[in-house]
């Protein structure tokens, strides 16, 4: 298989997720009550797992950004859904796309969120992040001579990364 090297990390995060590796403010807090149980991104809500992961007002806008940038990538292409998020459990869809580009896409936003996990997450991070995977697995198909696949699979991330009108998204 070509891209046996990049579904470690995406398995690794989902698993992570799934055991609940990462502390969020309400474990946090029933360990040591002196810590505040409220997110650290909004201050507002209770940080529980759905709360940091998908709720917080201040990870909902990088969410739409992610869901309409993998639209226009990927026309075509599914809703992020918590279920999605937590279990990656992709729903049959009626439409053709290229789900491998937009796994590739959700999996590197996902794994965004415990980089700035007490902050927001920077769209441009996530856009240059996406960048480097599609190098990495273009380094890792030259040396599968896979090329043609990979092509089929990146070439519409790489038209619209190269687009003027979107360069400005990829500015840190």
């Amino acid at each position: 298989m070509v891209y046996k090297n990049a579904c470690g990390p995406s398995r690794c995060i989902t698993m992570q997720i799934v055991s609940r590796w990462y502390k969020t403010p309400v474990v946090l807090h029933a360990m040591n009550p002196l810590l505040p149980s409220s997110c650290w991104r909004c201050n507002s809500d209770t940080g529980s797992y759905v709360h940091i992961w998908w709720t917080c007002p201040l990870i909902v806008p990088f969410w739409n950004e992610v869901e309409k940038i993998s639209q226009k990538v990927c026309v075509g292409s599914l809703k992020i859904t918590p279920l999605l998020l937590f279990l990656n459990i992709i729903p049959d869809s009626p439409t053709k796309f290229n789900i491998t580009l937009w796994k590739h896409m959700v999996l590197t936003a996902k794994s965004m969120i415990p980089l700035y996990w007490k902050q927001m997450v920077p769209l441009s991070h996530w856009l240059n992040k996406l960048n480097q995977v599609g190098r990495l697995e273009m380094m890792s198909v030259l040396i599968h001579r896979a090329m043609i696949k990979y092509n089929k699979q990146w070439e519409t991330w790489w038209s619209f990364a190269s687009k003027p009108e979107t360069s400005q998204l990829f500015m840190v």
